[in-house]
């Protein structure tokens, strides 16, 4: 709250006036400015009726006077936390998880606030970086496990402000404590990267990151592809990881001589393999887009929609033009799309598409929709996205939904400040309104101004005077009227003088000579629909849109390189697609339900400049809707491997069919329960589904080297489409426990398996059933049985290893009869060192097979 004093007179008065509440001053004396004004601004009021004065104390030539008393009555600034919640997860003696921020907000800036930590369960595990501060703050929170059990461990943060409404906010805190390995262990995260390279390409790297819990671990590491070529390193090879820090491990993979295909190879850590899969792209361009899932909540009887985008993509040196087209499962004409054509160009950012929702008419309820994005000139076209439309109950509030969720600013020291971005803020009512926002950014200062809507507009302005060379982190917070509160992340990145000159619209590309990048500084600035500073809540299955700015110390905007999101739930991970402005983009269709999951978004450049940033959350259940969670070769079940034409393969995930249902003949149909599943927007043959599982056949026909969309329908609704690579040929052979591994389903010419008890011999016959050969000579449709005669035969080339020698071949393709089935013929090779276990391998277009075995004396 601010006084003003005003002392007029013939001359220019001098001197000071003190203000006092009764008898009480407010603050030291306060000087006059040459106009005769003298101000004070003061947060110790509390609330109430106060008798305020003003004393004026003059020099010499002025007299002294005393104001009269002003009635002033103060209002109790309202306080607000945000999140209420905090979860983490940790191990008994291992390292603390990442911290979590909490933002404190009142309705106007200033209130001093304590905060006061408690724990259920006693000791020190839960710590604030402040136990006192003013309002508008930003606390970092932190969970350090050290010697806790493992167990479930609460706590309580208390905010009490001075004087406000309400007096205190209480945020509860869980903490997951796992308990401590017996051994020290190695975790190695992600455990596929996937490389795409153009015609001519240079060599480029990602990151594998190794953390250690229960000790110190060494390591070795080894690179190997399955071609035998030289494309593939790892560095360094060898290391120690100790539990309080991660280490980094780069792998580099070199296209020099490579053709147009897929290539596999793989990074062993102490056992643990991690895949390597390398598309080498031909001259036909492709298809990428930025988000596969949208999500959207209405209310039933409001006519007001609402408005998300994605980016359409491509790869290649040419314009790709192409359409958009909408349309829905159930609930007629909700979704449309803008525009319904357009073209992307390699060298310019990405254009975005709209999507909106028109809910009127629409009962409470969820609806499905999907957009199809189609290119004549692209190899993997069409594309799709999954629009699912909740719609809640008449009267239901909306929650507020911010866009973005995250603001970088960039500007050079001694300059110009940059330029002004805004939040877009939703779902606000006649009732529901931003009560006051205000920036925490450091050393720096940002103005805040609230633009009605709808929707609302909240514009910050950032203010550098005066600032050197850093980066800048800090925080919007929103406090509504509801007494809810929202935070923003912000980031401030101002660099030397000659160095960068950020324009308004775009970072520039800044010469090697006046500054060579050090680092990169990524933001979150989309996380969902309910993204609060570093903390989410998402529900499981639909489609949750995840979206990074990256530059680096220079102001260049991240266009290349590689960014890829990982989930501490195990769910596999995420590669960002750019939108080509620093802006990176995917959507995570959140598996594993837990309340405690850390996303780890990683930064990659060449040579070796790495960043990561993190959010914490959680994922809430929502067990009805379909989740397709990965496709994989039907024998060998290897995960994130390619897969190629003709194949039977095996979907993973949830709710993906209505009842078991197998198919009752050949052909095989295209439909079971009520379930499709779709790849580059064709049915596959389906053989049977059941809730968990759907194995089905991928056409003989589709397109080879290129990444394709597939997803699965189960009535009205979708699954978010998976990105599948598709290679010429992927082996995989039948296994007894039908997990890939161990006793082949391999037979002798009596069609009894080679197992202990009925071993092989140098010079008999066997034949391998397995999949994955890819095209077969005649062809045969897809789902179709294959004919005894003309038998048809692997296009392929394909090799046979037992024990590590050579086999002599005598047919390869498919089994008569039998729909999407290989069989490979071969004689016991002489010279394989006998056993229960020999290992047998296919090598097909440069993959291999993962072993299983059979029984040679």
């Amino acid at each position: 709250m601010t006084f003003t004093g005003t002392v007029s007179g013939s001359g220019t008065p001098t001197g000071t006036v003190t203000f006092k509440d009764g008898s009480v001053a407010l603050g030291p004396p306060a000087d006059l400015s040459p106009a005769g004004v003298a101000t004070l601004t003061t947060v110790q009021l509390d609330p109430g009726t106060h008798s305020i004065t003003a004393i004026y104390s003059g020099d010499a030539s002025f007299q002294g006077v005393t104001s009269e008393a002003l009635a002033q009555v103060v209002e109790a600034a309202k306080l607000a936390v945000s999140p209420l919640q905090l979860s983490f997860a940790g191990q008994s003696s291992g390292a603390a998880p990442s911290g979590q921020n909490i933002s404190i907000v009142s309705s106007f800036a200033g209130v001093p606030v304590t905060i006061s930590i408690s724990t259920t369960t006693g000791g020190t595990w839960l710590s604030a970086t402040e136990s006192n501060a003013i309002t508008p703050a930003l606390i970092l929170i932190t969970a350090n496990p050290g010697s806790l059990a493992a167990g479930t461990h609460q706590g309580t943060i208390t905010i009490t402000g001075r004087g406000t409404t309400p007096p205190t906010q209480t945020v509860v805190v869980i903490f997951t404590v796992s308990p401590a390995p017996s051994q020290p262990t190695l975790n190695v995260q992600p455990p596929v990267l996937n490389f795409s390279f153009l015609p001519g390409a240079s060599p480029a790297g990602q990151p594998l990151v190794l953390t250690a819990s229960g000790g110190s671990v060494a390591f070795t590491a080894v690179a190997a592809t399955e071609d035998g070529g030289n494309w593939l390193s790892g560095s360094p090879t060898q290391g120690v990881v100790n539990p309080l820090a991660a280490t980094t491990l780069s792998v580099l993979v070199d296209p020099t001589g490579l053709s147009s295909g897929v290539y596999s190879g793989s990074v062993t850590i102490n056992g643990t393999k991690v895949r390597v899969v390398v598309l080498i792209l031909g001259q036909q361009p492709q298809l990428a887009l930025t988000e596969t899932g949208l999500t959207f909540t209405a209310v039933e009887g409001g006519t007001a929609g609402g408005t998300q985008s994605f980016g359409v993509a491509t790869t290649g040196h040419s314009v790709l033009p192409w359409t958009a087209q909408a349309s829905t499962s159930s609930g007629g004409d909700w979704l449309s799309v803008s525009p319904s054509s357009g073209s992307t160009d390699p060298s310019s950012p990405v254009p975005p598409v709209e999507v909106s929702i028109l809910p009127a008419g629409l009962d409470d309820g969820v609806y499905y929709g999907s957009i199809q994005i189609s290119a004549p000139d692209s190899q993997n076209s069409p594309q799709f996205v999954t629009v699912v439309l909740k719609v809640l109950a008449a009267g239901s509030q909306l929650a507020v939904d911010l866009q973005p969720t995250g603001l970088l600013f960039t500007a050079v020291a001694g300059g110009a400040s940059p330029s002004a971005q805004s939040v877009q803020v939703n779902n606000l009512t006649s009732t529901l309104s931003v009560t006051a926002a205000q920036a925490i950014l450091g050393d720096a200062t940002a103005t805040v101004t609230v633009m009605e809507g709808p929707p609302a507009q909240v514009v910050v302005q950032p203010d550098i005077t005066g600032l050197g060379p850093d980066v800048r982190q800090g925080a919007l917070l929103l406090l509504f009227s509801d007494g809810t509160a929202q935070t923003v992340n912000l980031l401030l990145l101002v660099v030397a003088p000659g160095a960068a000159a950020p324009a308004a619209k775009a970072l520039p590309i800044v010469e090697a000579a006046a500054c060579t990048p050090t680092k990169l500084v990524p933001l979150f600035t989309q996380l969902g629909t309910n993204y609060n500073g570093s903390n989410f809540n998402v529900p499981a299955k639909w489609p949750t849109p995840i979206e990074v700015k990256v530059v680096d110390d220079c102001a260049n905007l991240i266009t290349t390189g590689s960014v890829v999101a990982t989930f501490s739930n195990g769910d596999p991970p995420l590669n960002l697609t750019s939108l080509g402005d620093g802006r990176w983009g995917a959507t995570w269709p959140a598996q594993s339900v837990s309340s405690a999951v850390t996303i780890t978004v990683t930064a990659s450049v060449p040579p070796a400049i790495i960043a990561t940033v993190q959010a914490v959350g959680g994922v809430q259940p929502n067990p009805e809707p379909p989740l397709l969670g990965g496709v994989v070769n039907a024998a060998s079940f290897a995960p994130q491997a390619p897969l190629a034409p003709g194949s039977l393969i095996s979907l993973f995930g949830a709710s993906l069919a209505s009842n078991t249902a197998y198919a009752p003949s050949l052909p095989l149909p295209t439909q079971l329960a009520g379930s499709l599943a779709v790849i580059r927007g064709e049915p596959l043959p389906l053989l049977v589904t059941l809730a968990g599982q759907i194995n089905a056949q991928i056409p003989y026909d589709i397109p080879v080297n290129t990444r394709l969309s597939m997803f699965v329908q189960m009535g009205t609704a979708a699954t978010t489409p998976l990105s599948l690579t598709i290679a010429p040929a992927s082996p995989g052979i039948f296994a007894k426990n039908q997990m890939g591994t161990g006793q082949g389903v391999i037979v002798d010419l009596q069609n009894r398996l080679v197992e202990p008890g009925n071993p092989a011999k140098s010079g008999d016959a066997i034949v391998i059933y397995c999949t994955g050969l890819g095209a077969v000579d005649p062809p045969v449709a897809a789902g179709a049985a294959a004919r005894l005669s003309p038998l048809s035969t692997a296009v392929n080339p394909v090799a046979v290893t037992i024990g590590k020698v050579p086999a002599q071949l005598l047919f390869a393709g498919l089994t008569p009869s039998f729909a999407g089935l290989y069989q490979v013929n071969v004689f016991v090779p002489a010279g394989v060192t006998p056993g229960d276990a020999v290992e047998v391998q296919l090598s097909v277009a440069g993959q291999l097979s993962a072993p299983v075995t059979i029984a040679v004396r």
